[in-house]
């Protein structure tokens, strides 16, 4: 069996995780536009000019450039992007961990008994709900889609051996590659951003000194270089490298401990548990993640 794709899985799956990236997408467009235009308008009160029209035209500019980063916060806030990220991670994860389990038999899903197609359905319709607020973004034509796929059904109906290779291919070591590479992305920007900040911050100070070394000087670009301080101080706030990179090693770490006990799975109960486990460490990091971010 070939590796699962985004489309195979669940409707409300490929609807939430659409809605969060184009939320976070729009979220950190606006907010890298308005870091640069407060950059901008600072690079215009660097040189005092002695020519009165010019710094009139200036100002209208500078105040223009401030009226567009209101507008772009009040966009932000009004539109509540970030809150549609967060929540369209939080339900998309959700809704994969289950379909995970229900794949694998594993949780309530392990045998025939009752319905089970049913009782995944109802699963994931009570995982919706808990985020009514995020159906009006979701489009309706991915709504529309089923909420078992045929190709979870051939995961369902394979036999053990199959199913165990399948979740250690497809869902274990695609998810120890994934935060592997997450982790190291992470920390190396992590290590970038805290350099420019620094560098940014002993420019603030230089240009300190330079003033009142040269109190007459028509240059200051003090205002630009703490500007720029804040403006990457605020986007490594946002980003969170330090704790995703944790977070990640984390989840990292434990997942490769998880495959390499599997090996020990002989029968369908052990597989159940394993995977039972398995997801609770992936929802953990998602739960962390999610905390952060509120």
């Amino acid at each position: 069996m070939n590796a699962l794709k985004d489309s195979d899985f669940p409707n409300i799956f490929i609807a939430s995780n659409d809605a969060s990236l184009k939320s976070q997408n729009l979220y950190l467009i606006y907010t890298k536009v308005e870091l640069i235009l407060l950059i901008l308008a600072a690079c215009l009160a660097v040189y005092s000019y002695s020519h009165t029209e010019t710094k009139q035209w200036l100002n209208v500019v500078s105040g223009l450039i401030l009226l567009a980063t209101l507008i772009i916060t009040i966009v932000i806030r009004h539109n509540r992007f970030e809150k549609f990220w967060y929540e369209g991670r939080a339900l998309a994860e959700s809704v994969k961990t289950i379909s995970w389990r229900y794949m694998t038999r594993s949780e309530t899903f392990e045998t025939g008994e009752g319905n089970v197609d049913k009782i995944f359905i109802d699963r994931i319709t009570e995982l919706k709900d808990e985020f009514n607020s995020l159906v009006p973004v979701m489009k309706n034509n991915l709504l529309s889609l089923p909420f078992i796929t045929q190709k979870m059904k051939d995961v369902r109906d394979a036999t053990l051996d199959e199913r165990i290779n399948h979740y250690r291919l497809y869902r274990i070591q695609d998810q120890i590659n994934w935060y592997s590479r997450k982790a190291e992305f992470n920390r190396n920007l992590s290590n970038q951003y805290f350099w420019l900040l620094i560098i940014s911050q002993a420019l603030a100070i230089i240009a300190s000194v330079y003033i009142i070394v040269q109190p007459k000087t028509n240059f200051n670009f003090v205002g630009l270089f703490t500007t720029i301080a804040a403006s990457l101080l605020t986007w490594i706030q946002v980003k969170k490298y330090n704790e995703l990179n944790t977070a990640y090693s984390t989840t990292n770490i434990e997942l490769v401990k998880a495959r390499d006990t599997m090996s020990t799975i002989l029968d369908e109960n052990a597989f159940a548990k394993f995977v039972l486990d398995a997801e609770n460490a992936v929802s953990r990091e998602h739960t962390t993640w999610l905390a952060q971010r509120r």
